[in-house]
């Protein structure tokens, strides 16, 4: 990942007319190097994307998160330069800054906090597929990784679970989602989400998938890789409650997509390692562990 050098303070400074100070790393960036800085009293957050994005995908997924900001206060929107822009490229790499948000990372076991993840997924069902300005996302640049592996990790092969992600993804709802919503993307203030950010991987997935993976990564349960039932019915009360427009008629697709997408990561880290980039291995093995675990569980 590229780090933030002083040429880059420098353009920040002449775009965006902030005495940008240089700052600190800040830990959780899977994909881009996220720098801490100062600008006179305030704090801001410089993202410096990998060279496979491109400014085009990169700019339409921060006006997609400029536009919920205007309905959700959580969403955390990049700065506007003075020329209107969201982003810039600086030697191959795509350049944001963001408003600094001081928080926790969510914590699973906090009712509270899981209930407000809850209701924000909600507020997103209902705002983000009503952007007029919808359209297709520009592409990446052609070498974006490969997340197929060489050779399949054992175990995953459910001839089953292929038949049933079939069936219910025929009938599933398509929508710009926010691509990435867990708890390492949202901060809590007194058991409450204040920032949602990380819209690099805005998409159009389905309401139902986005709704099964956030069920996973809010309401594990805490000693074992698997779902605590009485969190997840509660999350999906909750976001029924607050407005949330996937359909919960028959919840019989939470689990299915759950460990479809649970074999995708398994798979991707798979490839990662083929590449040379080693996964975090206690990740991996709790994955392997969940979408065996998942397999004998009903909603």
């Amino acid at each position: 990942m590229r780090e933030v050098g002083a040429t880059i303070l420098r353009e920040i400074s002449s775009r965006y007319g902030l005495h940008v100070e240089a700052g600190s790393t800040l830990h959780g960036g899977e994909e881009s190097s996220i720098t801490k800085v100062r600008s006179g009293d305030a704090s801001f957050v410089v993202r410096v994307s990998p060279a496979w994005r491109t400014l085009a995908e990169l700019a339409w997924a921060y006006e997609l998160a400029a536009f919920a900001a205007t309905e959700i206060p959580e969403a955390l929107a990049p700065v506007r330069a003075r020329d209107g822009s969201l982003a810039f490229e600086h030697d191959g790499r795509v350049v944001s800054v963001f408003p600094y948000v001081d928080g926790e990372v969510l914590d699973r076991s906090s009712e509270r906090e899981r209930d407000s993840a809850a209701r924000l997924l909600a507020r997103l069902h209902r705002v983000l597929p009503s952007w007029p300005n919808a359209r297709p996302r520009p592409a990446s640049r052609p070498n974006a990784p490969v997340l197929i592996p060489r050779i399949d990790p054992p175990g995953l092969d459910d001839p089953a679970l292929d038949a049933a992600v079939h069936r219910l993804s025929s009938t599933a709802t398509p929508a710009l989602a926010h691509g990435d919503y867990y708890r390492g993307n949202v901060r809590c203030v007194d058991h409450r989400i204040v920032a949602l950010f990380d819209w690099d991987d805005v998409c159009v997935w389905t309401l139902e998938n986005e709704l099964a993976w956030s069920v996973w990564e809010f309401t594990q349960a805490d000693d074992a890789a698997t779902l605590d039932l009485s969190r997840a019915r509660r999350f999906l009360d909750i976001y029924s409650a607050s407005g949330g427009t996937a359909p919960l008629g028959d919840l019989g697709f939470i689990v299915p997509f759950i460990r479809d997408d649970i074999r995708t990561e398994i798979r991707e880290a798979a490839a990662m390692a083929d590449a040379g980039h080693v996964p975090d291995p206690a990740y991996v093995q709790r994955s392997n562990e969940a979408f065996v675990n998942l397999g004998r569980v009903t909603l």
